[in-house]
């Protein structure tokens, strides 16, 4: 059983191993309306390199309904990936995306999840050269329904496989639970020796003169990722420091980064005066220290010299908080402590930089003009007082 640590929601996840077509259950209990909750089912697979797989998840039994709700899938090493869901009224819908120069394809459908079952569900790619493809399978919105409950579903398609089954409640994970199928892996991931592409070997997190580029100066763990100094946004790539969104609008650096996972995600709505840009993420430990940076693409519709009023939020114990960040080369960048979730937010006000990056400006001053318009109109006040004064002592 795991209880998030700033909600009373606890989750339990059973069984841990079990074969293709057997049934999974997410035991919950205490998750009020009202809710953001979001559930992953991350399946890291056996594939024949350069062939079609499939993962199904059937009979998914759901016991609450999920409002201005996303259903997404995302795969790696996949030239080609199929999203196929059927909708509350039983239609099949099926969204076909092919994968980047990296092999990687992303989906995101706006979606409700009505509360009952769902017979047919499932991913299915074509893999790219590895033998290992890791999909996700995902759903997010706001909860109504029984407080109380299981939820459900068969897994299929895949015989040998871990499937991680992620689900965060308010902002907070509330379980990360790895289950295995048909006895694990069979096949070994191979130790990655190259370096990414436009980078020299053994230059830093992203290569030599990468986006996260290594710094030549000796400094301490706690400065290794610090948001200070000059980066260049050559050479992106994903490396064993590192860890992507899907649609790698996002980046996080730094410690835990090989066992972290980064999702979609929900969460309550933003303070007045602020927009998110973009989609919600949630950057979720393995059980590791998360300390280093995240990296927040820029949008191409927002111009350089608007990217002053862009800084990364944060929901934290049920409500947003400024970080501090700061614009580099194409992103906005600021320093984590803890996994939770994240956006990209843009503030219609003028906001102060803090070190805790939670406080708003408060004690903006007037503008010369308006305190010549304040002083003009307190001097035609106490002249025409002083006329009418003058007027009547005369009478």
């Amino acid at each position: 059983m795991f209880t998030g640590a700033g909600t009373a929601a606890s989750i339990n996840v059973y069984p841990t191993s079990l074969d293709s077509g057997d049934t999974l259950t997410v035991d919950y209990s205490d998750i009020p309306d009202g809710s953001s909750f979001s559930l992953l089912i991350r399946g890291k697979l056996d594939v024949t390199p350069d062939s079609g797989y499939t993962m199904n998840i059937n009979t998914f039994v759901i016991p609450f309904s999920l409002s201005s709700g996303t259903v997404s899938a995302t795969a790696d090493n996949s030239v080609m990936l199929s999203l196929n869901y059927e909708d509350s009224s039983g239609t099949i819908k099926t969204v076909t995306k092919y994968g980047d120069s990296e092999n990687k394809c992303s989906i995101s459908e706006s979606q409700d999840v009505s509360a009952g079952t769902y017979d047919n569900m499932w991913v299915e790619g074509t893999s790219g050269g590895d033998d290992i493809v890791n999909t996700d399978l995902s759903f997010i919105g706001t909860k109504s329904g029984p407080d109380s409950g299981e939820i459900s579903f068969k897994i299929s398609g895949i015989e040998h496989a871990i499937i991680t089954v992620i689900c965060r409640v308010a902002g907070e994970t509330v379980t990360n639970s790895k289950i295995v199928v048909g006895g694990g892996l069979v096949t070994s991931t191979p130790t990655e020796t190259t370096s990414p592409s436009g980078g020299a070997s053994g230059g830093g997190v992203f290569g030599a003169g990468g986006l996260f580029a290594e710094s030549t100066e000796t400094s301490s763990p706690e400065e290794t990722y610090s948001p200070a100094g000059t980066i260049s946004a050559s050479g992106i790539a994903e490396t064993a420091d590192t860890v992507a969104s899907s649609d790698k609008e996002l980046y996080y650096a730094g410690n835990g980064a090989p066992g972290a996972v980064i999702m979609y995600d929900s969460a309550d709505t933003v303070p007045p005066g602020w927009n998110i840009l973009g989609k919600i993420y949630a950057l979720i430990s393995d059980g590791s220290e998360i300390k280093g940076n995240i990296y927040f693409r820029i949008p191409d519709s927002v111009s350089s010299e608007n990217s002053d009023s862009l800084f990364v939020g944060m929901y934290k114990d049920g409500e947003w908080v400024k970080l501090s960040s700061s614009a580099r080369d194409g992103y906005i960048v600021a320093s984590v402590s803890d996994e939770g979730t994240f956006a990209l937010i843009e503030s219609g006000e003028t906001v102060s930089s803090t070190q805790s990056g939670s406080e708003q400006s408060s004690e903006e001053g007037m503008s010369p003009l308006v305190y010549l318009l304040v002083v003009v109109v307190v001097a035609a006040v106490l002249a025409y007082v002083w006329v009418n004064v003058k007027h009547k002592k005369q009478q």
